[in-house]
């Protein structure tokens, strides 16, 4: 279930940011519109970034937003 919603979610945004009026708003806003990223690529770029940060960074992190 979390794998299809994941999906419908990916899919819908990817559709939004290529459609006419989003993009026709974003540039009457002055917004920088670029390359929009698949899910994918966002899930491996975050992926990434926390494999970087090391052990007790994370833990620290863990206990913070866990209120331990």
């Amino acid at each position: 279930m979390a794998d299809d919603l994941t999906r419908t979610l990916r899919q819908a945004y990817l559709k939004l940011v290529v459609s006419p009026d989003y993009l026709a708003e974003a540039i009457k806003r002055g917004l920088d519109i670029g390359q929009p990223n698949t899910g994918e690529e966002l899930a491996q770029f975050v992926a990434g970034k926390l494999t970087s940060f090391p052990p007790q960074t994370i833990a620290e992190y863990r206990r913070f937003v866990e209120h331990q």
